[in-house]
């Protein structure tokens, strides 16, 4: 891959990537195979070719509101309804009201949305559950 497009269309969700091929009008070796010269026609404009790219997936990652994501790309979360806990996060997406991270979260945890401007770390809270809100 050359390089990736800025920006995300809003109708496929997708971004168009640009991939730089060196001699397309020579064949060349197919990487999978490992065999030697392909015999495939040349690849001229207008043509479609079959890519894969590799890339580096998380082994886990999460979707949050992107109300929860705080200032220093920090998540204030919720332990044991009483007490924050500040998780510090790498963003991977941003989409909309969406965010992706990944970071030291767990599935189904409870995150601050709002009703507090700081936090710190042990700091006790009440929740709208716990009030009954």
């Amino acid at each position: 891959m050359d390089r990736a497009d800025a920006a995300l269309d809003a109708d496929t969700r997708t971004v168009d990537v640009i991939v730089r091929v060196p001699e397309p009008l020579t064949a060349g070796v197919l990487v999978a195979s490992g065999r030697g010269l392909d015999t495939s026609p040349p690849l001229l404009v207008g043509k479609f070719v079959e890519v894969a790219i590799e890339g580096l997936v998380p082994p886990s990652y999460f979707h949050i509101r992107r109300a929860a994501l705080q200032a220093g790309n920090e998540i204030w979360t919720v332990r044991n309804g009483a007490t924050v806990h500040i998780v510090p996060v790498r963003i991977l997406q941003r989409i909309d009201d969406e965010i992706y991270v990944t970071g030291e979260l767990e599935d189904g945890q409870a995150a601050i949305v709002g009703g507090i401007r700081f936090a710190t770390d042990g700091m006790s809270v009440r929740t709208g559950e716990a009030t009954g809100q």
